[in-house]
């Protein structure tokens, strides 16, 4: 049996962590593009609802 096939790679709290650490290493990576792509479509949005 291999060892990832256990219980323990697989943990709610470690995947959490393992997500939560490649999240940040790409955002430092990518310079936050997400973030700006998010921002930009918000403020789109909100211009929508200010038009109706």
């Amino acid at each position: 049996m291999r060892e990832d096939a256990g219980h323990g790679l697989w943990h709610p709290q470690r995947l959490v962590g393992q997500l939560t650490g490649l999240r940040q290493e790409s955002l430092d990576t990518l310079g936050r593009p997400a973030d700006t792509l998010q921002e930009q479509a918000t403020a789109f949005l909100d211009e929508q609802e200010l038009v109706r």
